[in-house]
């Protein structure tokens, strides 16, 4: 999305030119990281037309084509934000869940007052709306049909499918830039033909998402968690299932069922490890989390697994290979982010210097050759002051460093920190920028107000096209409803900021005990 200084937004369509034709799909103007060098050059300012792009000398005499569609506003839903509340009551259905989502502007800043709250009762959407579905557990955007408009799914993992209670399902929402219902959905579960398995009771299918190149098509696929998949009679091992994105959205076709017992995935599946709670993706390569996987006799130790469908063998990733002890309840794997080739891995269980559940993250970056350098950070150990000279501390007992991360770059990753103490405020939580950065509600500039036990940095998410980082404070009270939730929006380079609640005007809900909100966040 991107203008060339007519006041209209331009919509890429392809590029031709210099042996290269690449189709982009609408919604996709970043034409600079894939021709080096070139310009843009002015075209017309309403309707279709081409423009011409200039090489510079490497390029020869050729000049690449360019054809775009000029449009005098960008569509409002083309790159949303979502916002789960799995324990959102609907009718007195206890956690049946709802969706918040939010359209953006221009700018990439997410618009409040025009925003649609969505369930499984919404006209449109599949399904219906139960106790217990967890409807927004987890949330996904992205674009797998490529038609330029991005795509919502939604996990409900605590779903029931023909009488088996937690089976779990998967909502997709196809998005037409106008609403994000506007196109077609599909409610997706275990008992579907050509989805691998059969929905069974636990199961808890959606649980986990994460979007991945699987089959190195032009579509993106779709990962699902699995935990509570059970393996030839091995209750709770889990799994994963991966379907392929397609011009119609998602689709069954060649779609594959993973476990630590296929073939080149290494360890094997073992009761109760619950592979595939934690899911995370850069490109072809797809990190799976087993939070709950016993080690050595530890229990609850963790590991990842890294899974690339053109690789023979996969790769088993624990805290032993760190160079840090494996220890009961350390919880390796129980949130990952994965971006530009570096892994972060926390493990919000881990004992520090006598600490129990103060945490830890490791960030790793990922080769082609799949070689593993790790650097361990253990929980705020000893660091020094914050820019503002003011001391935040040595680890504490429950700061559960590492329960949420973020992947900025190769050398950036936000850590959430949602059991950590704020000038004695038990529970408050903040998110870590580096060894001497915290956000957290004290801050200028962010808003709402330190309380005990809000969580905050229980969720962070940050899309491509928006320039907002979302930090979910799913324990907040608001309005005295305890855990209500909330979510706090700051930009990027800019002083936007933003406390949103289901109270906020524009948002379509009240706010609830328990709703939640903010517990799984997804954005463009």
């Amino acid at each position: 999305r991107c203008t060339e200084g007519d006041g209209a937004y331009d919509t890429i369509v392809e590029i031709r030119g210099v042996g290269y034709h690449e189709h982009l799909g609408r919604g996709r103007c970043d034409i600079t990281p894939l021709v080096e060098g070139m310009r843009w050059v002015r075209g017309e300012q309403s309707g279709e037309g081409p423009a011409t792009v200039l090489p510079d000398s490497n390029f020869g005499t050729e000049w690449p084509l360019v054809t775009f569609f000029d449009v005098t506003e960008p569509r409002p839903y083309q790159y949303p934000v979502v916002i789960g509340s799995p324990g959102e009551d609907l009718r007195r259905k206890q956690d049946a869940g709802v969706i918040t989502v939010l359209p953006t502007n221009a700018d990439g800043v997410p618009i409040a007052r025009r925003s649609r709250t969505i369930s499984q009762g919404t006209p449109g959407v599949p399904g219906r709306s139960q106790a217990g579905d967890e409807w927004g557990a987890s949330v996904l955007v992205a674009d797998f049909n490529r038609d330029g408009w991005d795509d919502i799914v939604v996990g409900a993992p605590g779903e029931g499918v023909g009488g088996a209670n937690n089976a779990g399902a998967v909502t997709l929402l196809l998005g037409n830039g106008h609403s994000p219902t506007g196109n077609g959905t599909a409610l997706i579960h275990r008992d579907q033909f050509g989805v691998p398995g059969t929905a069974r009771a636990n199961d808890r299918f959606g649980a986990a998402l994460a979007v991945v190149d699987w089959n190195m098509d032009p579509f993106p696929d779709l990962a699902i968690g699995v935990p509570g998949d059970d393996q030839d009679g091995v209750r709770n091992a889990g799994a994963v299932v991966i379907l392929m994105g397609s011009p119609q959205g998602l689709t069954s076709r060649g779609a594959v069922r993973l476990t630590q017992d296929s073939p080149g995935i290494p360890n094997a599946s073992h009761r109760g490890d619950q592979w595939g709670s934690v899911l995370a993706a850069d490109g072809r390569t797809l990190a799976i989390g087993a939070p709950k996987e016993d080690l050595s006799g530890k229990k609850d130790a963790g590991s990842v697994t890294l899974a690339m469908s053109y690789r023979a063998e996969g790769a088993a990733i624990t805290q032993r290979g760190a160079g840090e002890r494996t220890e009961a309840r350390d919880q390796f794997g129980a949130a990952l982010d994965f971006s530009r080739g570096t892994l972060a891995i926390g493990a919000p269980g881990e004992t520090v210097r006598r600490k129990s559940n103060a945490g830890a993250v490791s960030v790793i970056r990922i080769d082609p050759d799949w070689d593993l350098p790790y650097t361990h950070w253990r929980a705020r150990v000893d660091y020094s002051t914050r820019d503002e000279g003011d001391w935040v501390g040595p680890a504490a007992e429950g700061d559960r460093f590492g329960a949420a991360v973020l992947v900025l770059g190769p050398d950036e990753v936000l850590v959430g920190v949602p059991g950590a103490s704020v000038d004695g405020t038990a529970g408050a939580g903040m998110v870590l920028l580096d060894d001497r950065r915290f956000i957290h509600a004290e801050n200028p500039g962010v808003p709402g107000a330190v309380e005990a036990g809000d969580a905050f940095g229980s969720s962070l998410a940050l899309g491509r096209f928006t320039s907002v980082l979302m930090i979910g404070v799913p324990n907040q009270d608001v309005r005295g409803r305890a855990d209500a939730g909330a979510v706090v929006m700051l930009g990027l380079g800019d002083a936007y900021s933003k406390q949103i609640t289901s109270s906020t005007r524009g948002i379509k809900g009240k706010p609830e005990l328990r709703d939640m909100f903010g517990s799984s966040l997804g954005a463009s």
